[in-house]
């Protein structure tokens, strides 16, 4: 037979193949998400993935968020990694009226910076 068990979605073959299925969409989607741009009344996509993996991803119970690890989507976190970097140094560099809203942001931005790092520091173990 193809379970071990019913304790757990991942004791079945074909439930375990089904979710690697969908984190392969969740990589997808948040790959395209990567390239929205900003605009006045919008927060750019690679925000937004960061936020996701804030919000959603890293509050995922260890034993489910493990099923994350698989190869496209770590490649994507490490993505989202490297444009929150970028980000945050445009952020840092930029002229901002309001120097309170600046530091926010900065510190969103590290936030999610350190979130991101280390989920895939926690992939590669």
């Amino acid at each position: 037979m193809g379970f071990w068990d019913l304790e757990h979605f991942g004791h079945s073959d074909t439930a375990a193949d089904g979710f690697a299925c969908v984190v392969s969409s969740i990589a997808e989607t948040f790959k395209r998400l990567l390239r929205v741009q900003e605009n006045e009344y919008n927060t750019c996509g690679i925000i937004n993935v960061g936020m996701y993996f804030r919000d959603f991803i890293i509050q995922m119970p260890d034993d489910l968020q493990q099923r994350f690890y698989q190869d496209d989507f770590v490649e994507v976190a490490k993505e989202t990694l490297m444009y929150l970097k970028k980000l945050k140094t445009i952020c840092r560099k930029a002229k901002w009226a309001d120097a309170d809203e600046k530091r926010y942001h900065l510190k969103t931005y590290d936030d999610l910076i350190n979130i991101v790092d280390n989920f895939i520091e926690a992939s590669q173990q």
